[in-house]
């Protein structure tokens, strides 16, 4: 048994290989959440495959507990969990692979040739697309696809995505799942969210019953940072984005906020391949620094994610759609072209 921290994780890396892990971690909204998206998770024939969920979990009171029991390490931080009752803690087992591998460990840490490189973008992009289609047809939104939370396992090395948190179930989310889940997106993660749920996030943080024409210029402006910040697009492409934004936000202005919020909430089942495509436009752009458009496979595949996180929500194709346009841009690889590929992928250290 291990209380919630890395520290312990390592100590159980090196002690045994079971494949599950049992954490202590505070009962919050959040962990809670976590608990309710697993048991929706479990039920998706294969899911080991694909999501690392809460198996099980009960309540525990960590003042009644031997701490003897519990292996030598970092317990939970104080700061963090202030003014947490300490009887309000949860038991929480989850599956776990000791080999695991972070997304960064992958792409970014280790020497790997441009042959290997390439094998690990197009294996984790269909993987990846697989695990979104699931989460769709489950209709669960993830509002963290970030590359701290996926990791690889397992002998072909295929990416897990670990943490469902923050997440949510469409048919079930309610005003009290809206505050807690958007009063805060986070610095790291707003990048892989589209304008809809920034929206939403304003519109809960700023406690706001419309959006004036000023707010809505905000936001378009808020946009277009995020999108600079990543260092992908072209100017053009950018204030083109801004501009198709700003023009289909017009029909808000004045609008109820209820009204606002279930319009911005009927996008979300583009939310996970939004997501998904910017983690992978950043990736060709480190991997291929920025040289893709000498490649005619990277610059397709470049366009199709471009399509995906397109300003209008109704344009960007499904992940199924994906599934079957990557599938056959992949058959259309010419041998020279793979090649040529292998020479773009750069993993220098």
């Amino acid at each position: 048994m291990f209380l919630s921290s890395s520290s312990c994780q390592e100590i159980k890396r090196k002690k045994e290989r079971d494949p599950y892990i049992n954490k202590v971690t505070p009962a919050t909204f959040f962990s809670l959440n976590e608990i309710q998206i697993s048991q929706r998770i479990i039920s998706i024939p294969h899911y080991a495959s694909y999501f690392a969920p809460v198996i099980k979990s009960s309540t525990i009171n960590i003042a009644k507990i031997d701490s003897n029991k519990f292996e030598k390490c970092e317990i939970i931080d104080a700061n963090q969990h202030s003014g947490q009752s300490k009887s309000h803690y949860l038991l929480v087992t989850k599956l776990y692979q000791p080999d695991n591998q972070d997304f960064a460990s992958i792409f970014y840490d280790s020497f790997h040739s441009g042959k290997r490189l390439l094998y690990y973008v197009i294996t984790s992009y269909r993987h990846l697309l697989k695990s979104i289609t699931l989460l769709n047809k489950a209709e669960i939104v993830h509002l963290n696809l970030h590359p701290s939370n996926i990791e690889y396992s397992g002998p072909q090395i295929l990416p897990v995505i670990q943490t469902f948190t923050h997440t949510f179930h469409i048919p079930s989310i309610n005003q009290e799942r809206i505050r807690f889940l958007f009063s805060k997106i986070s610095h790291n993660n707003a990048v892989f969210l589209p304008v809809e749920a920034h929206i939403i996030s304003y519109l809960t943080v700023n406690n706001s019953t419309t959006l004036s024409s000023s707010q809505i210029v905000f936001l378009c402006e808020d946009a277009e940072s995020r999108l600079t910040s990543l260092s992908c697009f072209t100017e053009s492409f950018i204030n083109q984005y801004k501009e198709t934004t700003h023009i289909s936000l017009q029909s808000y202005i004045n609008m109820p906020r209820e009204q606002i919020l279930s319009r911005m909430l009927a996008t979300s089942h583009t939310w996970n391949i939004f997501g998904l495509s910017i983690l992978f436009l950043v990736l060709l752009r480190d991997m291929t620094q920025d040289e893709y458009t000498r490649n005619p496979f990277l610059f397709a595949f470049h366009n199709q994610l471009i399509q995906n996180i397109d300003a209008d929500f109704e344009k960007r194709p499904t992940s199924l759609q994906n599934s079957e346009r990557f599938s056959e841009l992949l058959y259309s690889i010419k041998i020279a072209e793979f090649q040529e590929i292998e020479s773009l992928f750069k993993n220098e250290k």
